[in-house]
């Protein structure tokens, strides 16, 4: 499995995980948070306290990345974890020079929410997800 971790906006400091799981991660409250591409499954993945959390399922095609669905499991839900997943996600995109489809809902509504991100996603394409 193929996983390369991604440095989250918020808070950071060194992960103290074995090289398997290693990178550097996020902490609120009292669980640690770490975002990975899994390339593999392709998809990006935040662990809490060293499980998965939720998953950002994506396809890659002719430069874009398209997301295709968010998913958080049940106990982190409401917590701030698909946030943080999407934010990674994206900036990591950004940092690759690659464009956005945003098809899954959830990502969506979160670049309308932060439109200094609405670059990601291809100008002719805007109108078909509601961006003008």
């Amino acid at each position: 499995m193929t996983r390369s971790p991604i440095r989250d906006a918020q808070m950071v400091r060194q992960d103290p995980r074995p090289p398997g799981l290693a990178g550097l991660f996020t902490g609120k409250a009292s669980m640690d948070r770490v975002v990975s591409d899994n390339r593999d499954q392709r998809q990006y993945e935040i662990l809490a306290d060293g499980r998965v959390a939720g998953t950002l399922t994506y396809r890659l095609r002719d430069g874009l990345v398209s997301f295709q669905h968010t998913e958080v499991e049940n106990a982190y839900a409401g917590r701030g974890f698909a946030s943080s997943l999407v934010r990674s996600a994206l900036d990591e995109t950004r940092k690759t020079g690659r464009l956005v489809l945003p098809y899954c809902p959830y990502v969506r509504e979160w670049i309308a929410k932060h439109p200094d991100y609405i670059d990601l996603v291809p100008a002719d394409k805007r109108p078909e997800f509601g961006f003008a």
